[in-house]
């Protein structure tokens, strides 16, 4: 197939096996998204797997679109004040624990502490995305409550809104030089004497 350079047959059946495997799964009783996720290992692994990647890239982003844009109807703004408190606190816990744990991480490592503490801030202020994802999975299986559905969608707002200034924030506080760097310049320093 990836001889004959007849990039709608492969679009075609790069789509009925992703939706064939996910009607598969769908039947034997397991997530829509396990099934699809089989049938992009599945291209992967096959010849055609860069020409695959590159005529699919427009209809992943249509689709992503359209998911989050369904997650977005999912939530009634309404409530969004009610949900407010909640989602600020499970932020500040959420921050607390990604820093902690990248920071320590980090200078278990032996990285010094303002270079383990700019990572920390880097990485501990991601957004939600994955969180709507799996909060949406535990909606459609009903292991979850219709509360916190918008509770996740506020956080992602917040963290969106916040990456940003939070990693800005970071900076400045860790803006000194570290050891390295002024055992660098002592060293350039010199040399320029010793010239």
């Amino acid at each position: 197939m990836g001889k004959t350079n007849q990039y709608d047959l492969i679009l075609i059946t790069v789509l009925g096996v992703a939706f064939g495997l996910a009607f598969i799964a769908d039947l034997i009783g397991i997530s829509v998204a396990t099934g699809a996720f089989f049938a992009g290992v599945l291209v992967a692994e096959s010849k055609v797997q860069n020409i695959a990647k590159i005529i699919t890239m427009p209809l992943r982003d249509v689709f992503g679109a359209l998911f989050f844009v369904s997650l977005g109807a999912l939530m009634d703004i309404k409530l969004l004040p009610s949900f407010i408190v909640p989602a600020l606190i499970l932020i500040a816990a959420s921050f607390a624990a990604k820093f902690g744990n990248v920071f320590i991480s980090a200078r278990v490592l032996g990285l010094h502490k303002k270079i383990s503490a700019r990572a920390g801030f880097g990485l501990s202020v991601s957004g939600g995305e994955l969180a709507l994802v799996t909060a949406k999975g535990g909606a459609d299986v009903g292991a979850t409550s219709a509360f916190l559905m918008p509770m996740i969608g506020s956080m992602t707002i917040i963290t969106t809104f916040l990456s940003l200034y939070l990693i800005k924030l970071g900076w400045k506080i860790t803006k000194s030089a570290t050891p390295e760097q002024k055992e660098k310049k002592k060293d350039k320093d010199s040399r320029s004497d010793e010239q």
